[in-house]
């Protein structure tokens, strides 16, 4: 068997880099407002480490979960409604350039507009409940018509619904937190400080 040398790592990525920040300056009032801006850009760099900068914030910062989980979605729908404008911004140029003279294509167009329509925002509710943002379903519904006022409200109440069952259970359920492979293992090190 041959010894091998611990190489450090010189380049950690994103999430790694967010985390040992937290480490360092999660108890800290700033750390909420930084990690809530950062988490704008959950919509476009999808490697962000929002949940479990949620979840270290409210480990390390209890008695302002509700505060957090209000922040983080908030920034949820602050990164909806950048989506939006963009899509929105685009549209013409994406109508224009995607011609839907094949009738398969209208006919399959219209069907998926009539049905955002009618179950457009419950069902982007429901995919705002989960740690991933639903970005092609926003896009989807505001090129269906659907106001981005009516958009961005149901992001921000779906991941308000999501934040407020995790700072809930961070609060309520630290030991099966620390039981859990992806995140005790986080958790641990910032414990035995």
């Amino acid at each position: 068997m041959t010894d091998r040398k611990k190489v450090p790592n010189v380049n950690p990525t994103l999430g790694k880099r967010v985390a040992q920040w937290i480490g360092r300056n999660g108890s800290k009032s700033k750390a909420l407002p930084i990690l809530g801006g950062i988490s704008i850009g959950d919509f476009f760099v999808p490697a962000l480490p929002t949940q479990t900068s949620v979840i270290l914030l409210t480990w390390l910062q209890p008695k302002r979960a509700v505060l957090i989980a209000l922040t983080f979605s908030a920034a949820a729908a602050a990164g909806a409604s950048i989506l939006a404008f963009i899509a929105y911004s685009v549209d013409g140029y994406l109508t224009a350039a995607t011609p839907l003279t094949n009738s398969d294509y209208y006919d399959h167009w219209q069907r998926l507009q009539s049905w955002i329509n009618e179950h457009g925002l419950w069902t982007l509710l429901v995919m705002s409940m989960f740690p991933t943002p639903p970005r092609v379903l926003i896009i989807l519904s505001l090129l269906s018509g659907i106001a981005w006022t009516g958009i961005v409200a149901t992001v921000f109440v779906g991941k308000l619904i999501w934040f407020s069952l995790v700072v809930l259970l961070v609060t309520k359920a630290p030991r099966f937190l620390l039981s859990l492979p992806w995140v005790g293992p986080k958790l641990k090190p910032l414990l035995n400080r």
